[in-house]
Order: C-alpha cells, then structure tokens, then sequence
C-alpha cells in the first residue's frame, strides 16, 4: 500500500557534517587535475636488473650470493649477536677467574642466600 500524495515538499535527508577524525594523508584531486606522466619526478624500477654486490653477477643479490656457489666455495656463516670486546682477551681473563672463584670464597652470581 503505498502512502497518500500531499501538497507538502517530499522529505529530504539530513545534510552531511564531516565528523572529527585523522585528516587524509592525500588531497582528492578534481578530475580536471589528472597526473601527467611528463611532470613525474621519480623513476620506477621495471627493467632494472638486481646484481650481487659480493660477485658481480646479475640475477641475485649479496644475500643469496652463496646459494650459487658450489658446496666447498660457500663462506662460512657469521657468528650470531653483537660481537665482543677483546674476545681473546676475556675468554683468557673468564677462564682464570672461574679457577679461583670456585676455590675462594668470592661472592657468586644470583640471588643472595636466605637470613636465618
């Protein structure tokens, strides 16, 4: 059933009000202000060819430079974590200390023993 016709103008919806929010990173450009590919300022990559840094050779980088390298010509990994000062020193200093801490009565790591 539809409604009555009246002499009253017809409903209209409420008008838009732009609520809060983050503002847009980019302008919406009209459409008479379509991008000209003449006023582009960077380049893209297509048809750029990757080469290894370590060898030379297009088609792979430095990261995957081992992977085409035979088995006995493949470089031996990197140790893992940040590296050490003085690495010979202390392993030397490391090892004398702990000789003598087990045998004098040195405060040792950890929590400190219970109070009666």
């Amino acid at each position: 059933m539809m409604w009555p016709r009246t002499d009253y103008p017809a409903p209209v919806p409420p008008s838009y009000t732009r609520q809060p929010g983050r503002p847009r990173k980019v302008r919406i450009k009209d459409p008479f202000e379509k991008e000209d590919n003449s006023t582009r300022t960077t380049l893209g990559k297509t048809g750029a060819v990757m080469t290894c840094e370590h060898c030379g050779q297009p088609g792979h980088n430095q990261r995957s430079c081992h992977r085409h390298l035979s088995p006995k010509q493949k470089p031996a990994p990197k140790p893992r974590g940040r590296p050490r000062k003085n690495s010979q020193i202390n392993a030397a200093a490391t090892a004398s200390q702990a000789s003598t801490a087990c045998t004098s009565n040195a405060r040792k790591r950890g929590r400190p023993p219970k109070k009666a």
